[in-house]
């Protein structure tokens, strides 16, 4: 799996591992692009042979095998607004080249992280997945993989031929290595690789990529899943699907597949089907879920076609490349995050070729979170279409700090140990809380959507709304009372509508990410804190007079000051002042969110 930056020179890469020329104009991968290739890879890669693709052949039970390895390569498109998908594809079962161009400075800024921060990002979704597969966790670990319980990750620097400010590419990879935050102990990466592809298909390879390409096999061969005993019978049937793919098969219904399962590849019982499909699904051979009548129906054999019908309704295309008729479609999706359903049917008739799987596609969508539909809400809102948080790019209109200052409470802060908010996180979140709040909250009205920004209004009569906010490292969460504006509240005489709506929304949080901890294998392995901040050295999102950086109003995340339920106990005093002074904040400070200082209180 080749992860990294956009334009970090992944697919050069592919090309390079696949013998293939260099191309100087090579196009911006968009999405994920798959390649599969049945051919020996021990014979190509280890002694330099020529590519040579072959069909894939039946294997027999003859017990004399010879012994293949196959390359599958996925290639992740590197541009953030991708990165709400990607993380579905990631594999316990993968290996991973995570790709940097040394031409760039690491700490620059670019979007909204810098190119060190996009790095983290990648290391931490790939180490979300550690133990994530029951059975390879209990498989003793190889002498290469000595209890790492992670996948392997090559970190592999490319435009080594022109390194960023002319320094040796080793040095720049040390000073990566030095500054990456991994929750492993020791070294993040297998080996480090100094890679030009731009010699890539010529008769003098990069020695670098010979070196990688024997590295990969070696390591392919000591991975805990190649010593798996696999019926051949599930074999046969993987081959079966990867011509079906290779011959224009992007789908079939679950009864078709089920069919070729016991007729052709002579599997015998249903339960024996189910681990089949359950288990090509957990290597990314296939999609099939079995949730609800909706997703059981059909099997996903193509999952490049897959993400292309994800990538048609989640990117918005240039201006120049939209049809008159739908650019009021798109700039709702764009503006509002709702995707109406006039225009799913104009993105996808290309997919469908006149055969109708609407409801397992959308369903499949739900499944992933990725969109819900708007039919909850209340007469007058328009039911043909869908919520998709993660679309809306524009920022809030308002002074989000300052509207947050207002709100006579403090707000909540939900702090991932992991430092960073997981990309798909917070859309996910906002779709689950939207999904609540208008079964649970009468009168509700249309949510406010902003780029990493969202309020929902409880009650318009009372004029109490919940605003989710998020931030790199948290997630800052803030109900407001339209009279707190005009007449912010003491600290004794909170709202009780506001304190008691707080009490509900902490508890709908914690059971929303506890269910994506178990819904979402990436997630399964996130820990976070509930937390608020202290008011003395913090006001505004900034600290006072930080230490660290010798500055007054810091808006540095990791400086702020928070504290949690089971230090709230009691009155607390803050000793983090930059003047040395003790500053108390008493427990009623305290208690509009955490229940259990709210009952001392009382």
């Amino acid at each position: 799996m080749l992860i990294g930056q956009a334009q970090s020179g992944k697919t050069s890469l592919k090309r390079s591992l696949k013998g293939e020329r260099f191309d100087s104009k090579e196009r911006r991968t968009t999405g994920i692009e798959m390649h599969t290739v049945y051919r020996k890879v021990l014979d190509i890669w280890k002694e330099g042979g020529k590519p040579q693709t072959a069909e894939p052949r039946p294997i027999v039970d003859s017990g004399e095998v010879e012994k293949e390895v196959h390359e599958v390569f996925w290639d992740f498109g590197g541009q953030s607004d991708h990165y709400i998908t990607h993380p579905l594809f990631l594999t316990a079962r993968g290996m991973y080249c995570l790709v940097y161009n040394a031409s760039q400075d690491p700490a620059e800024t670019v979007s909204e992280g810098s190119n060190m921060g996009y790095l983290n990002t990648w290391m931490f979704l790939v180490s979300s997945l550690l133990s994530g597969d029951q059975e390879l966790k209990e498989t003793p670990a190889s002498e290469m993989l000595p209890g790492r319980s992670m996948p392997p990750v090559f970190l592999v620097c490319t435009h080594t031929d022109e390194p960023y400010r002319s320094v040796q590419p080793e040095e720049l990879a040390r000073e990566i290595t030095g500054s990456l935050q991994t929750p492993l102990n020791g070294k993040p990466f297998f080996d480090v690789f100094m890679v030009n592809n731009t010699k890539s298909g010529s008769e003098q390879e990069c020695p670098e990529v010979s070196r990688l390409k024997k590295e990969i096999v070696n390591l392919a061969e000591e991975l805990p899943q190649m010593k798996e005993v696999i019926p051949i019978k599930w074999l046969n049937y993987e081959k079966v699907v990867v011509a079906m793919v290779e011959g224009g098969c992007n789908w079939i219904t679950f009864d078709d597949s089920k069919n070729i399962a016991f007729d052709i590849c002579g599997i015998s019982s249903d339960e024996q089907f189910l681990a089949l499909l359950n288990f090509l699904h957990d290597k990314r051979i296939l999609i099939y879920f079995k949730d609800t009548p909706k997703l059981n129906t059909v099997v996903i054999l193509n999952l490049q076609w897959l993400t292309g019908v994800f990538r048609n309704v989640l990117t918005v295309p240039p201006d120049e490349r939209i049809e008159r008729k739908s650019i009021n479609w798109w700039r709702k999706l764009k503006e509002e995050g709702i995707l109406d359903k006039k225009l799913l049917r104009h993105v996808w008739r290309p997919f469908f070729h006149g055969r109708n799987i609407w409801k397992s596609l959308i369903a499949i969508m739900e499944k992933l979170c990725l969109l819900c539909p708007r039919s909850s809400l209340p007469k007058g809102a328009l039911k043909e279409s869908y919520l998709v948080p993660s679309m809306v790019m524009s920022p809030p209109k308002e002074d989000v700090a300052k509207l947050i200052t207002s709100t006579g409470i403090p707000s909540l802060f939900v702090k991932f140990e992991s430092g960073q908010v997981l990309p798909g996180l917070f859309p996910r979140l906002v779709l689950m809380f939207f999904q609540w709040c208008t079964k649970e909250w009468l009168w509700q009205s249309e949510p406010e959507l902003h780029r990493n920004f969202a309020r929902f209004h409880r009650y318009p009569a009372e004029d109490c709304s919940v605003i989710l906010l998020c931030h790199s490292s948290f997630i800052e969460v803030a109900v407001t009372m339209e009279d707190n504006a005009l007449h912010p509240s003491s600290e004794s005489s909170h709202n009780s509508f506001q304190v008691n709506t707080a009490h509900i929304v902490l508890r709908q949080l914690e059971l929303m990410l506890e269910c994506m901890r178990k819904e979402f294998h990436w997630l399964k392995n996130i820990a976070y804190e509930m937390l608020v901040c202290c008011p003395v050295c913090c006001k505004q999102g900034s600290e006072n007079r930080c230490r660290q950086h010798k500055i007054p109003s810091c808006k540095q995340e990791e400086c702020l000051h928070f504290w949690s339920e089971s230090q709230c106990k009691n009155d607390v005093t803050c000793t983090k002042s930059a003047d040395g002074g003790n500053y108390g904040v008493p427990v009623t400070f305290f208690a509009p969110w955490f229940k259990s200082v709210d009952k001392q209180v009382k």
